[in-house]
């Protein structure tokens, strides 16, 4: 946790460009008969200069519960990607993201990839206040690139893939809004889907709650694995 507030401090400083993002945390502690601890943190952030955008993305969960405080649950991922548009305004662009994925219970325990490929994006800005934060966003971009995982069985597997990825944020009024994301990336041997749905409610001009839904479907698992994995959560978020 203090690493992520360091890096938080870190992309906010003047020294660099002006980057905006938030930071999200979310906790849940049960006592009594069912004890449960779960603790979840995540930093976006992204940056422009000119025709090129950089995106960066921290992530974290973890769970015990019993009463001897039994691990259930640990994620960590960290995402970034470069874009480079060919024009200014809602122009297609190259784009080039590399990935980490850790899970420890889920069939593909850790993944390694870096993917490459082009992309789209639109906006919908309100007409009487065309500086205002538009009133939804879509994004889509497909590439190629090449992935590293370990299973639960603690094999290896070194693979091209395919990747299709969609985005899109909707602003239903001036402290709601809705957001969705939906990834699937295929080789010979895997293909995992990433999904999340989540409603945002502005409290101030800084801080948000936002309850989110995220789907990590992997196919095919080994025969004591399940294809999905879901997690629910409450947090709150500071956008900077």
């Amino acid at each position: 946790m203090k690493t992520l507030i360091l890096i938080a401090t870190t992309l906010t400083s003047p020294a660099l460009y002006a980057w905006d993002g938030s930071v999200e945390l979310g906790g849940l502690l049960q006592s009594g008969n069912s004890p449960l601890e779960q603790a979840k943190a995540k930093i976006s952030a992204k940056t422009k200069v000119e025709l090129n955008q950089y995106e960066l993305q921290l992530s974290g969960l973890r769970e015990r519960s019993g009463q001897v405080k039994t691990l259930t649950n640990e994620q960590y991922s960290a995402n970034g990607q470069y874009n480079h548009s060919f024009n200014e305004g809602d122009a297609p662009y190259f784009y080039a993201a590399p990935h980490y994925r850790y899970n420890r219970f889920a069939y593909l325990v850790e993944t390694y990839s870096l993917t490459t490929g082009l992309g789209r994006e639109w906006t919908w800005p309100i007409a009487e206040q065309p500086d205002a934060d538009p009133i939804s966003q879509f994004r889509i971009q497909a590439g190629v690139g090449y992935r590293q995982s370990r299973r639960s069985d603690d094999t290896h597997s070194a693979e091209a893939i395919f990747l299709l990825d969609s985005q899109g944020t909707w602003r239903i009024n001036d402290n709601l809004s809705f957001e969705g994301n939906i990834s699937v990336e295929s080789g010979e041997s895997v293909t995992q889907t990433l999904a999340e749905i989540s409603l945002r409610n502005r409290l101030s001009e800084r801080l948000a709650l936002k309850l989110s839904g995220e789907v990590d479907y992997i196919s095919p698992v080994a025969e004591n694995k399940k294809n999905t994995d879901t997690v629910v959560s409450l947090s709150l978020l500071y956008d900077f």
